[in-house]
């Protein structure tokens, strides 16, 4: 079975936290990146541990919106560089990059990554208000929701080419433009199709995130993949950000053993 990852933070080889003060220092610098800076960087230097961006989302009170805004201008800053890998064939995911010093635009060709995965618009902030009545106004307006459409909510950068992500796509976008009244198979239960829209509106990038991750750990059997993935996304907005706080305990817990 192919192994699905992505969004993960790449080790620093220290045990502490320090903050650079090039960053603390820097007023053009809101207060709540370069928090945010100072929470990656606690995790980072963790041992036996990986951090994803989904659990940081998962830990943050500020909602989606203040998180997206401080995670781009990290990017935007030079702080936080985004590379772009390569996973067999067709396969990419990202790593992160959290780094000392800001990375001019003149020195990006040395840390091997170009200005589209530094400026990358995968993360870029979404309209919510503006795409969420679209979608919320489909069966009044009858407007057709798009792979586009769906790209954009979960904040999917299409030239990744990712199959296993666009398969999800594609999967969503029809539920989504199903009529209210169908029925769909969730969880071995027949749900109306207007209560599992409702759920996939609320997905986002670290639900998929989640979802690869569980996807790659699984050994069973699989009857039905497309009822399985429906399943699985319609759950995941409830158990992602449980998922992510058991992943960083066991992580945690195993650390302390090690020692």
């Amino acid at each position: 079975m192919t192994e699905y990852s992505g969004g993960k933070f790449r080790k620093k080889k220290v045990n502490f936290s320090m903050i650079s003060n090039e960053i603390l220092r820097d007023s053009t610098i809101s207060l709540k990146t370069k928090g945010l800076y100072s929470v990656i960087q606690s995790f980072i230097t963790l041992d036996d541990f990986t951090l994803y961006k989904g659990y940081l989302q998962s830990i943050c009170t500020e909602g989606e919106r203040a998180f997206d805004g401080a995670w781009r201008e990290l990017k935007a800053k030079g702080y936080l560089v985004q590379h772009k890998m390569r996973k067999g064939a067709k396969t990419f995911y990202y790593e992160y990059e959290l780094l000392d010093s800001p990375l001019r635009p003149q020195n990006v060709g040395v840390a091997d990554v170009n200005v589209k995965n530094v400026d990358s618009t995968k993360d870029r902030c979404i309209n919510n208000t503006l795409l969420n009545n679209t979608l919320l106004n489909n069966n009044v307006s009858n407007h057709i929701v798009s792979e586009r459409d769906v790209s954009h909510q979960i904040g999917y950068d299409s030239s990744l080419h990712d199959d296993f992500i666009e398969n999800l796509i594609l999967i969503m976008v029809d539920v989504l433009n199903m009529p209210d009244r169908a029925t769909i198979r969730v969880n071995q239960a027949d749900q109306q199709a207007k209560v599992v829209k409702e759920r996939f509106r609320k997905l986002r990038y670290k639900h998929i995130e989640y979802i690869k991750l569980v996807f790659s750990d699984f050994t069973g059997e699989i009857s039905s993949m497309r009822s399985y993935l429906i399943s699985t996304l319609f759950n995941a907005v409830a158990t992602c950000d449980i998922y992510f706080s058991q992943r960083v305990q066991h992580d945690m817990y195993e650390k302390g053993d090690n020692t």
